[in-house]
């Protein structure tokens, strides 16, 4: 039987840490894992997810299945079939190789199409920096069945009109889950925004626990911008500060803080105007510029977003609050 290539038997190293170095397994917040295995609001959630889309869903930990991973019979129809004409698929096991080895460069949802036309996805879980589990699933397809595909797989698979099972395979081709376009982009939504909720289990799961560490270089850099408010700051000389590219800069950034690096920035000057203001009969001008903002008419903009208050509102009513 052969719908593509063997999946290789080497293994690479489970996912990319900060900067260039490479975690080993020994590095990997396994307990995250098992808490997040083991919960059981999580497997709820992916069960109602594959009850509202038809997209099966399951948890792994970060690193490259030895054998395909299963999914508790939600799997696609087909690939049940197929998998019984030969003890298993090896494009499924390719292909969830490829979309874990694609997630150690890039840590973001990734999907592949197979053959068959049977999508595969996997969407990172990560805790402060770190992925720590991988959403696996799919199990669907984005354009209909055909005849024409059909026979095309039963031509990869070897089999002939004549065989006893083409009956079945036939049904089981034509009965996998179907979703549009913009039905695939939402549920993918959804599963990113459920890998993000489930990045926030572990903190709940036991009171006092320790929490998962910042990473060293996103502290490092948090004590660069306090040193260096007050001067024109860059995302490029941020990163360059800590030795990281650009972009894997702002991406660790975002990951471990919650937050963009200019939102980080803009948070941080505002409340030390707030903090000169309330404290102080400064000009607005010299406070402005002292918090290293480069201009008036950007001050005001920022620290409205920010208060929903004007510099001189925040002033008086700050006034008023120390009088009374």
């Amino acid at each position: 039987m052969h719908l593509g290539n063997k999946a290789s038997s080497s293994r690479r190293r489970p996912f990319r840490a900060e900067g260039r170095r490479t975690a080993r397994p020994s590095d990997l917040p396994r307990p995250v894992y098992d808490e997040l295995k083991h919960n059981a609001l999580i497997q709820e959630a992916l069960t109602q997810l594959h009850e509202l889309t038809g997209l099966t869903a399951k948890l792994c930990r970060p690193v490259c299945p030895k054998s395909k991973i299963q999914f508790g019979g939600r799997d696609a129809p087909f690939c049940r079939q197929v998998a019984a004409l030969s003890g298993g698929c090896p494009v499924c096991l390719r292909l969830q190789t490829q979309l874990l080895h694609r997630l150690e460069g890039k840590l973001k949802p990734h999907q592949l199409c197979c053959p068959a036309g049977i999508i595969h996805l996997a969407v990172p879980v990560v805790v402060a920096g770190n992925h720590v589990a991988t959403i696996v699933g799919g199990s669907v397809r984005l354009k209909l069945p055909s005849a024409a595909r059909f026979a095309c797989c039963c031509r990869q698979l070897g089999l002939d009109e004549h065989n006893g099972r083409l009956r079945l395979l036939r049904r089981a081709f034509f009965s996998t889950p179907t979703l549009t376009p913009s039905e695939l982009a939402a549920a993918l939504r959804l599963l990113q925004t459920l890998a993000q909720l489930f990045a926030l289990a572990p903190r709940h799961l036991e009171a006092g626990k320790a929490p998962v560490p910042e990473p060293a270089r996103v502290a490092a850099v948090k004590r660069f911008v306090g040193d260096h408010l007050a001067e024109p700051i860059t995302t490029r000389q941020s990163a360059q500060a800590v030795g990281l590219t650009n972009s894997y800069f702002c991406r660790l950034f975002h990951e471990s803080t919650g937050q963009t690096f200019h939102e980080y920035l803009a948070t941080l000057r505002v409340e030390a105007a707030k903090g000169a203001l309330a404290r102080t009969l400064q000009p607005i001008s010299e406070i402005a510029f002292a918090a290293g903002f480069q201009s008036i008419p950007d001050f005001n903009r920022v620290f409205k977003h920010k208060t929903q208050m004007t510099p001189s509102q925040y002033r008086r009513n700050r006034g008023r609050a120390t009088v009374a």
